[in-house]
Protein backbone atom coordinates (compact mmCIF):
# COMPACT_ATOMS: atom_id res chain seq x y z
CA UNK A 1 0.00 0.00 0.00
CA UNK A 2 1.26 3.47 -0.86
CA UNK A 3 1.05 5.71 2.19
CA UNK A 4 1.48 9.47 1.99
CA UNK A 5 2.57 11.22 5.19
CA UNK A 6 1.92 14.96 5.28
CA UNK A 7 4.20 16.99 7.55
CA UNK A 8 7.93 16.64 8.25
CA UNK A 9 8.19 17.88 11.82
CA UNK A 10 9.08 15.41 14.54
CA UNK A 11 5.63 13.75 14.36
CA UNK A 12 5.69 13.34 10.58
CA UNK A 13 9.29 12.16 10.35
CA UNK A 14 8.89 9.68 13.20
CA UNK A 15 5.65 8.33 11.74
CA UNK A 16 7.17 7.96 8.26
CA UNK A 17 10.23 6.16 9.65
CA UNK A 18 8.13 3.79 11.73
CA UNK A 19 5.84 2.94 8.82
CA UNK A 20 8.78 2.35 6.47
CA UNK A 21 10.37 0.05 9.04
CA UNK A 22 7.07 -1.85 9.15
CA UNK A 23 7.48 -2.53 5.44
CA UNK A 24 5.10 0.06 4.00
CA UNK A 25 5.79 2.11 0.89
CA UNK A 26 5.83 5.67 2.23
CA UNK A 27 6.11 9.13 0.65
CA UNK A 28 6.69 12.23 2.79
CA UNK A 29 5.44 15.67 1.75
CA UNK A 30 5.74 18.90 3.71
CA UNK A 31 5.38 22.67 3.44
CA UNK A 32 8.26 23.15 5.92
CA UNK A 33 11.41 21.05 6.12
CA UNK A 34 14.01 20.90 8.90
CA UNK A 35 15.64 23.16 10.02
CA UNK A 36 12.58 25.28 9.23
CA UNK A 37 9.94 23.39 11.25
CA UNK A 38 8.42 24.22 14.63
CA UNK A 39 10.05 21.05 15.97
CA UNK A 40 13.50 22.47 15.27
CA UNK A 41 13.12 25.31 17.78
CA UNK A 42 11.69 23.23 20.61
CA UNK A 43 13.56 23.06 23.91
CA UNK A 44 12.74 19.40 23.83
CA UNK A 45 12.79 16.96 26.70
CA UNK A 46 10.55 14.06 27.67
CA UNK A 47 7.70 15.67 29.55
CA UNK A 48 3.97 15.29 28.77
CA UNK A 49 2.72 18.89 28.58
CA UNK A 50 -0.50 20.47 27.29
CA UNK A 51 -1.65 17.25 25.64
CA UNK A 52 -4.84 15.30 26.26
CA UNK A 53 -6.49 12.89 27.14
CA UNK A 54 -4.42 11.95 30.16
CA UNK A 55 -4.65 8.16 29.86
CA UNK A 56 -3.69 8.00 26.19
CA UNK A 57 -0.96 10.61 26.66
CA UNK A 58 0.56 8.56 29.50
CA UNK A 59 0.60 5.45 27.31
CA UNK A 60 2.12 7.18 24.29
CA UNK A 61 4.67 8.97 26.47
CA UNK A 62 5.76 5.75 28.18
CA UNK A 63 6.33 4.08 24.82
CA UNK A 64 8.42 7.02 23.60
CA UNK A 65 10.40 7.03 26.85
CA UNK A 66 11.59 3.50 26.09
CA UNK A 67 12.59 4.40 22.53
CA UNK A 68 14.58 7.43 23.74
CA UNK A 69 16.42 5.17 26.18
CA UNK A 70 17.53 3.03 23.24
CA UNK A 71 18.36 5.99 21.00
CA UNK A 72 20.45 7.64 23.73
CA UNK A 73 23.09 4.98 23.10
CA UNK A 74 23.78 6.66 19.74
CA UNK A 75 25.58 9.99 20.24
CA UNK A 76 24.33 11.46 16.95
CA UNK A 77 20.76 11.55 18.27
CA UNK A 78 21.54 14.32 20.77
CA UNK A 79 19.57 12.43 23.43
CA UNK A 80 21.05 12.41 26.93
CA UNK A 81 19.76 11.22 30.28
CA UNK A 82 19.07 13.85 32.92
CA UNK A 83 16.69 14.65 35.76
CA UNK A 84 13.93 17.21 36.04
CA UNK A 85 12.85 19.12 39.13
CA UNK A 86 9.49 20.86 38.95
CA UNK A 87 8.69 23.44 41.64
CA UNK A 88 5.30 24.57 42.94
CA UNK A 89 4.22 27.63 44.92
CA UNK A 90 1.59 25.43 46.60
CA UNK A 91 1.08 21.68 47.03
CA UNK A 92 2.44 19.30 44.41
CA UNK A 93 0.12 18.64 41.49
CA UNK A 94 0.69 14.94 40.90
CA UNK A 95 0.93 14.26 37.14
CA UNK A 96 -1.49 11.86 35.47
CA UNK A 97 1.48 10.17 33.77
CA UNK A 98 3.30 9.39 37.03
CA UNK A 99 3.31 5.64 36.33
CA UNK A 100 5.16 6.23 33.05
CA UNK A 101 8.39 6.81 34.99
CA UNK A 102 9.93 4.58 37.64
CA UNK A 103 11.66 7.08 39.92
CA UNK A 104 9.07 9.80 40.53
CA UNK A 105 9.67 11.46 43.91
CA UNK A 106 8.10 14.38 45.75
CA UNK A 107 10.28 16.58 47.98
CA UNK A 108 10.44 19.90 49.79
CA UNK A 109 12.76 22.37 47.99
CA UNK A 110 14.87 23.63 50.88
CA UNK A 111 17.29 25.53 48.62
CA UNK A 112 14.53 27.55 46.90
CA UNK A 113 12.50 29.39 49.47
CA UNK A 114 10.07 30.81 46.88
CA UNK A 115 8.61 27.33 46.37
CA UNK A 116 6.62 25.17 48.76
CA UNK A 117 6.86 21.75 47.11
CA UNK A 118 8.39 19.90 44.17
CA UNK A 119 8.77 16.59 42.38
CA UNK A 120 11.64 15.04 40.41
CA UNK A 121 12.22 12.12 38.08
CA UNK A 122 14.67 10.91 35.43
CA UNK A 123 14.05 12.05 31.87
CA UNK A 124 15.70 12.68 28.51
CA UNK A 125 16.89 15.87 26.88
CA UNK A 126 16.37 15.67 23.13
CA UNK A 127 18.58 18.32 21.52
CA UNK A 128 16.59 19.12 18.39
CA UNK A 129 19.59 20.70 16.65
CA UNK A 130 20.96 17.15 16.53
CA UNK A 131 17.85 14.98 16.71
CA UNK A 132 16.07 16.41 13.67
CA UNK A 133 19.13 15.94 11.40
CA UNK A 134 19.42 12.42 12.83
CA UNK A 135 15.80 11.61 11.92
CA UNK A 136 16.29 13.05 8.43
CA UNK A 137 19.36 10.85 7.97
CA UNK A 138 17.50 7.75 9.18
CA UNK A 139 14.70 8.52 6.72
CA UNK A 140 17.24 8.96 3.93
CA UNK A 141 19.00 5.70 4.84
CA UNK A 142 15.62 3.95 4.56
CA UNK A 143 15.38 5.21 1.00
CA UNK A 144 13.04 8.10 1.75
CA UNK A 145 13.12 11.73 0.77
CA UNK A 146 11.20 14.78 1.97
CA UNK A 147 9.39 16.54 -0.86
CA UNK A 148 8.50 20.21 -0.51
CA UNK A 149 4.88 19.78 -1.50
CA UNK A 150 2.33 21.89 0.40
CA UNK A 151 -1.21 20.47 0.39
CA UNK A 152 -4.14 22.86 0.69
CA UNK A 153 -6.91 20.27 0.19
CA UNK A 154 -6.87 16.49 0.48
CA UNK A 155 -8.65 16.37 -2.89
CA UNK A 156 -5.49 17.78 -4.48
CA UNK A 157 -3.51 14.66 -3.53
CA UNK A 158 -3.06 12.28 -6.49
CA UNK A 159 -5.40 9.29 -6.52
CA UNK A 160 -2.49 6.85 -6.23
CA UNK A 161 -2.28 7.72 -2.52
CA UNK A 162 -5.27 5.91 -1.12
CA UNK A 163 -4.08 6.28 2.47
CA UNK A 164 -2.95 9.67 3.82
CA UNK A 165 -1.45 10.23 7.28
CA UNK A 166 -2.05 13.80 8.39
CA UNK A 167 0.85 14.98 10.61
CA UNK A 168 0.58 18.67 9.77
CA UNK A 169 0.55 20.04 13.32
CA UNK A 170 -1.03 23.46 13.59
CA UNK A 171 -1.41 23.45 9.82
CA UNK A 172 -4.17 20.87 10.26
CA UNK A 173 -6.54 23.63 11.34
CA UNK A 174 -6.63 25.04 7.83
CA UNK A 175 -6.30 21.69 6.06
CA UNK A 176 -9.15 20.00 7.94
CA UNK A 177 -11.19 22.99 9.15
CA UNK A 178 -10.68 21.77 12.73
CA UNK A 179 -11.49 24.76 14.92
CA UNK A 180 -10.84 22.70 18.06
CA UNK A 181 -7.16 23.14 17.20
CA UNK A 182 -5.58 26.32 18.55
CA UNK A 183 -2.10 27.78 18.67
CA UNK A 184 -0.27 28.23 21.96
CA UNK A 185 2.78 30.41 21.38
CA UNK A 186 6.01 29.40 23.04
CA UNK A 187 9.16 31.49 23.35
CA UNK A 188 12.66 30.37 24.35
CA UNK A 189 16.03 32.06 24.74
CA UNK A 190 19.33 30.37 23.93
CA UNK A 191 22.28 31.26 26.13
CA UNK A 192 25.97 30.41 26.04
CA UNK A 193 26.97 27.52 28.31
CA UNK A 194 28.06 28.34 31.84
CA UNK A 195 31.15 26.77 33.40
CA UNK A 196 28.86 25.20 35.97
CA UNK A 197 25.39 24.47 34.63
CA UNK A 198 22.46 22.96 36.52
CA UNK A 199 22.70 19.19 36.96
CA UNK A 200 19.31 18.72 35.32
CA UNK A 201 16.24 20.50 34.00
CA UNK A 202 14.61 23.05 36.29
CA UNK A 203 10.97 23.96 35.80
CA UNK A 204 8.39 25.90 37.76
CA UNK A 205 4.65 25.36 37.80
CA UNK A 206 3.59 28.58 36.11
CA UNK A 207 1.08 28.18 33.29
CA UNK A 208 1.09 31.08 30.84
CA UNK A 209 4.47 32.45 31.94
CA UNK A 210 6.94 30.08 33.56
CA UNK A 211 10.61 29.42 34.21
CA UNK A 212 12.37 26.57 32.41
CA UNK A 213 16.09 25.81 32.24
CA UNK A 214 17.32 23.10 29.87
CA UNK A 215 21.13 22.58 29.88
CA UNK A 216 22.28 21.08 26.57
CA UNK A 217 25.66 20.05 25.21
CA UNK A 218 26.30 23.24 23.24
CA UNK A 219 24.10 25.82 24.98
CA UNK A 220 21.46 26.35 27.62
CA UNK A 221 17.82 26.94 26.69
CA UNK A 222 15.54 29.12 28.80
CA UNK A 223 11.77 29.34 28.64
CA UNK A 224 9.10 29.96 28.49
CA UNK A 225 5.63 31.05 27.58
CA UNK A 226 2.34 29.31 26.89
CA UNK A 227 0.10 31.89 25.19
CA UNK A 228 -3.08 30.52 23.68
CA UNK A 229 -4.45 32.07 20.48
CA UNK A 230 -1.29 34.14 20.00
CA UNK A 231 0.22 33.52 16.56
CA UNK A 232 2.70 36.39 16.15
CA UNK A 233 6.17 34.84 16.34
CA UNK A 234 8.20 38.01 15.79
CA UNK A 235 11.11 38.74 18.12
CA UNK A 236 10.05 40.30 21.43
CA UNK A 237 13.04 41.48 23.47
CA UNK A 238 10.83 42.44 26.41
CA UNK A 239 9.44 38.89 26.56
CA UNK A 240 12.95 37.46 26.29
CA UNK A 241 14.19 39.55 29.22
CA UNK A 242 11.20 38.44 31.26
CA UNK A 243 12.07 34.80 30.53
CA UNK A 244 15.62 35.32 31.78
CA UNK A 245 14.32 37.04 34.92
CA UNK A 246 11.92 34.18 35.70
CA UNK A 247 14.66 31.62 35.16
CA UNK A 248 16.98 33.55 37.47
CA UNK A 249 14.53 32.76 40.27
CA UNK A 250 15.21 29.09 39.63
CA UNK A 251 18.95 29.49 39.14
CA UNK A 252 20.42 32.79 40.44
CA UNK A 253 23.59 32.49 38.32
CA UNK A 254 21.51 33.69 35.38
CA UNK A 255 21.29 37.09 37.00
CA UNK A 256 25.05 37.60 36.74
CA UNK A 257 26.94 39.72 34.23
CA UNK A 258 28.71 36.83 32.51
CA UNK A 259 25.64 35.57 30.70
CA UNK A 260 25.67 35.75 26.90
CA UNK A 261 22.45 35.45 24.91
CA UNK A 262 22.96 33.56 21.64
CA UNK A 263 19.48 34.07 20.25
CA UNK A 264 15.81 33.37 20.72
CA UNK A 265 13.09 31.38 19.01
CA UNK A 266 9.34 31.17 18.91
CA UNK A 267 6.96 28.43 17.81
CA UNK A 268 3.27 27.57 17.86
CA UNK A 269 2.19 24.51 19.82
CA UNK A 270 -0.76 22.71 18.17
CA UNK A 271 -3.15 22.38 21.14
CA UNK A 272 -6.43 20.50 21.01
CA UNK A 273 -8.99 19.27 23.55
CA UNK A 274 -7.63 15.79 22.74
CA UNK A 275 -4.86 14.62 20.44
CA UNK A 276 -6.52 13.65 17.17
CA UNK A 277 -5.25 10.19 16.36
CA UNK A 278 -7.99 8.46 14.44
CA UNK A 279 -8.99 6.91 11.13
CA UNK A 280 -11.34 8.81 8.84
CA UNK A 281 -12.76 7.00 5.83
CA UNK A 282 -13.59 9.76 3.38
CA UNK A 283 -14.57 7.61 0.41
CA UNK A 284 -14.51 4.06 -0.94
CA UNK A 285 -11.11 4.81 -2.41
CA UNK A 286 -9.40 6.85 0.29
CA UNK A 287 -8.82 6.95 4.05
CA UNK A 288 -7.01 9.48 6.24
CA UNK A 289 -5.29 8.80 9.53
CA UNK A 290 -5.04 11.99 11.55
CA UNK A 291 -2.09 12.40 13.92
CA UNK A 292 -1.99 15.97 15.21
CA UNK A 293 -2.85 18.18 18.17
CA UNK A 294 0.02 17.07 20.45
CA UNK A 295 0.23 20.41 22.28
CA UNK A 296 3.58 20.88 23.99
CA UNK A 297 4.43 17.18 23.87
CA UNK A 298 5.09 16.37 20.23
CA UNK A 299 8.53 14.92 20.86
CA UNK A 300 7.37 13.17 24.03
CA UNK A 301 4.49 11.41 22.27
CA UNK A 302 6.09 10.91 18.86
CA UNK A 303 7.05 7.23 18.95
CA UNK A 304 3.99 6.10 20.88
CA UNK A 305 1.68 7.84 18.42
CA UNK A 306 3.61 6.44 15.46
CA UNK A 307 2.92 2.96 16.81
CA UNK A 308 -0.81 3.65 16.94
CA UNK A 309 -0.73 5.02 13.38
CA UNK A 310 0.94 1.80 12.22
CA UNK A 311 -1.82 -0.22 13.88
CA UNK A 312 -4.45 1.83 12.04
CA UNK A 313 -2.64 1.28 8.74
CA UNK A 314 -2.79 -2.46 9.36
CA UNK A 315 -6.50 -2.13 10.16
CA UNK A 316 -7.13 -0.39 6.84
CA UNK A 317 -5.29 -3.14 5.00
CA UNK A 318 -7.33 -5.85 6.69
CA UNK A 319 -10.69 -4.09 6.36
CA UNK A 320 -10.25 -2.73 2.86
CA UNK A 321 -7.82 -4.88 0.87
CA UNK A 322 -8.90 -2.98 -2.24
CA UNK A 323 -6.77 -0.04 -1.06
CA UNK A 324 -3.59 -2.05 -1.56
Amino acid sequence: MQVLVLGAGVIGLTTAIHLRRQGHEVALWAKAISPGTTSDVAAAFWYPYAAYPADAVARWAKQSYGVFAELSETAETGIVATSINKYFKGPVEEPAWREAVIDYEEFKPRDRTDYLSAFRFSTWIIDMTRYMPYLKQVWKDLGGRVAFQPVVRFDDVPAQYKLIVNCTGFGARELTGDMDLIAARGRVVRMKKFNSQPQGILLDAGHELFGMIVPRADDIVLGGTYEENQEDCSIDEKANKAIIARCAQLWPALGGKNRKVLGSACGLRPVRSVVRLELERISQERSIIHNYGHGGAGVTLSWGCAGDVAALVEQVQLDRPGLN
